[in-house]
């Protein structure tokens, strides 16, 4: 990157600046105290079909060379996995409540005139149902790497990154709703002149 080059310039001003700025960038995207270096923008970036990891790991690789591009890209993927299942976990549980209080009156009538031991076979039946539901959403962890897997649309293409992950809502089922409630998040939240500013 440009900015790590002019770190180690002749001149004493460029210089100075740069290492100004590499601070600043340092500090904004790659949060050593955090950990997290820019996870949010990482998650993103492997989202959008057109780079998915592979462009991450070229970027990582001019900024921290090939090792700990590698280490870095393979610790994002399984973070991201993780947090996809518990993504797909709570989904399931908040659809399946929003069903269920959908139904409460219909419910009501029903559960009041039957007997003690119908109720608990009811109530048996949806815990099954639970059970189901909760096993499949725990399957549906290989929906991102059959993603990853997919071949990349073309870099240069211009996309409507919502509008794929709306449309391919069939194949990729549960990742493309997380995909959209983190690429609906803006990621600029200083201003333009900040990040580029050497003054404290």
């Amino acid at each position: 990157m440009l900015l790590i080059e002019l770190e180690h310039d002749d001149d004493d001003v460029l210089r100075t600046m740069a290492i100004e700025m590499k601070s600043k960038f340092d500090k904004y995207w790659f949060n050593s105290e955090q950990d997290d270096y820019g996870m949010l923008f990482a998650f993103a970036m492997i989202l959008d079909p057109r780079s998915k990891l592979s462009v991450l790991k070229y970027c990582y690789e001019s900024i921290f060379g090939d090792v700990e591009a590698t280490l870095r890209v393979s610790d994002l993927h399984l973070k991201l996995e993780k947090f996809y299942k518990l993504y797909a976990k709570t989904r399931t549980s908040s659809t399946l409540n929003n069903t269920d209080m959908a139904h409460a009156s219909n419910s009501r009538a029903f559960i009041s005139s039957t007997s003690t031991g119908n109720r608990k076979r009811k109530f048996d039946y949806f815990a099954e149902y639970d059970d189901k539901e909760a096993s499949s959403s725990f399957d549906e962890r290989s929906i991102l790497d059959v993603y990853l897997e997919d071949p990349k649309l073309d870099r240069k293409a211009e996309l409507d990154i919502l509008a794929f992950w709306k449309e391919n809502e069939h194949r990729y089922k549960g990742l493309s709703h997380l995909a959209r409630d983190i690429l609906a998040v803006p990621l600029t939240i200083v201003a333009s002149e900040s990040t580029i500013s050497i003054e404290s």
